[in-house]
């Protein structure tokens, strides 16, 4: 008879070539049994039976859509459950890095890449996770203490400016030192919103200095100064130590310390020959504690007059949610513990990719 082709001698197969056709759709037919039920976990004797069509179109209307996800669910990486295969789930026990354990690590059929690609994306997640939930509270104090009294205008119309917010940056300076003068009349000093003076320095008479760098003394464009040291703490003519006075503005001075820091005792304000005994403390009777205080200029024998006074503003409690006032040392130390936390957490991910996941 020949050789058999699906049951039917070659020759016959051969001599026939309408029964040959017939002999192809029954092979094909018989795949079609065999993949129905190696994929849908049953042993129906029809794909149609198991998965009916549709989703057929004009030119092929024997389609099925579970036949379809059955298919990728099949070849895709996942577990069978009664029958069933469904994909990976996060709490799923991924197994450990062992030669001993490999019957416990349910990914390594498919490789080693993909075992270890799921397992070390599931140990992240998981740490990422936990960073996150620590970083909350950080989130949430800095955005609740900053000082920005516009900080809801400036979100509504810009609302990236949120991160901004949630930052450190947001609390402002720790301390600030206004200054102000006056030749006549009254002098205001006042502090930032929440900040109190903690210190004040009050001079009236012929003072020296004032709170801005004088022109000679102002550095140029490319922030050099004007003049060149002559030693290490003292100029050879016009100002050379660069630097910022306590005021907060660039300038030049004309003496500096031994550790280099530029020595501004020419440039910020100092009692003259003639000044007021009691201008001090008068404001620190006025000033100290408050935001906002005054002083007057009384009339003074002297040639000329100035009434310069600077104070060191503090603020003294940040308030935190609106309720909970506390340190900016204090939660600022909190803050940094969160942060160390949330650090060792990262670095323990390399010991926890080693072990189970």
């Amino acid at each position: 008879t020949g050789k058999s082709w699906g049951g039917v001698g070659l020759d016959a197969a051969r001599a026939a070539p309408g029964r040959g056709r017939t002999i192809r759709r029954q092979q094909r037919s018989r795949r079609i049994k065999r993949t129905a039920y190696t994929m849908g976990g049953s042993g129906r004797s029809s794909i149609g039976r198991r998965y009916a069509a549709d989703c057929g179109t004009r030119d092929n209307k024997f389609l099925s859509r579970a036949a379809a996800v059955a298919t990728r669910r099949y070849y895709r990486p996942g577990k069978t459950v009664d029958g069933e295969r469904h994909p990976f789930s996060m709490c799923d026990d991924f197994g450990c890095h062992a030669l001993r354990g490999l019957e416990r690590r349910p990914l390594i059929k498919y490789g080693v890449g993909a075992d270890l690609y799921f397992k070390g994306l599931k140990a992240l997640s998981c740490i990422f996770f936990l960073v996150s939930l620590l970083s909350l509270p950080c989130i949430l104090a800095t955005y609740t203490a900053s000082r920005d009294d516009n900080r809801d205008a400036v979100l509504q119309q810009q609302p990236p400016q949120f991160f901004y917010y949630a930052s450190l940056g947001a609390w402002g300076a720790a301390t600030t030192v206004p200054c102000g003068e006056v030749t006549e009349g009254t002098l205001d000093l006042s502090c930032p919103a929440g900040a109190v003076m903690k210190d004040i320095r009050a001079y009236y008479g012929t003072v020296t200095g004032s709170c801005t760098c004088p022109e000679t003394h102002k550095p140029d464009l490319n922030g050099a100064c004007p003049g060149a040291p002559s030693s290490k703490t003292r100029c050879g003519g016009k100002p050379c130590f660069s630097g910022t006075t306590q005021f907060g503005e660039a300038c030049c001075a004309s003496h500096a310390y031994e550790d280099g820091r530029p020595d501004f005792r020419d440039v910020e304000p100092a009692s003259g020959e003639c000044a007021s005994s009691s201008i001090q403390e008068v404001a620190q009777n006025s000033c100290l504690g408050q935001r906002k205080c005054s002083l007057d200029a009384v009339p003074l024998n002297c040639s000329s007059t100035r009434l310069v006074a600077y104070a060191t503003c503090v603020e003294p409690k940040l308030r935190i949610l609106g309720a909970i006032r506390a340190s900016r040392a204090a939660t600022s130390q909190v803050l940094s513990w969160l942060d160390a936390l949330g650090a060792a957490l990262l670095l323990a991910g390399g010991p926890l990719l080693s072990t189970r996941g």
